[in-house]
């Protein structure tokens, strides 16, 4: 879930509010089960990233299955 969290709010550029607190309580979660550190780096890059919530937010991920759909449409 952290790495997920990771990827979608660095291609993103911002996090929300909700996210970030999302983040951190996953990553509590994580830190309290005696985690491996790998997330201390994402903890990090996450609490760098401006908080937008005026920024409407698109799940990138969605939009690239949107792009892949819309492309094999037009090998068709």
């Amino acid at each position: 879930m952290l790495q997920r969290y990771h990827a979608e709010y660095m291609m993103q550029g911002f996090v929300t509010s909700r996210q970030k607190r999302d983040f951190l309580e996953a990553y509590a979660v994580y830190e309290e089960k005696g985690g491996n550190g790998t997330a201390e780096g994402w903890k990090r890059e996450i609490s760098e990233l401006p908080v937008r919530d005026d920024l409407a937010v698109v799940n990138p991920y969605l939009e690239i299955l949107k792009k892949d759909r819309k492309g094999e449409d037009e090998h068709e």
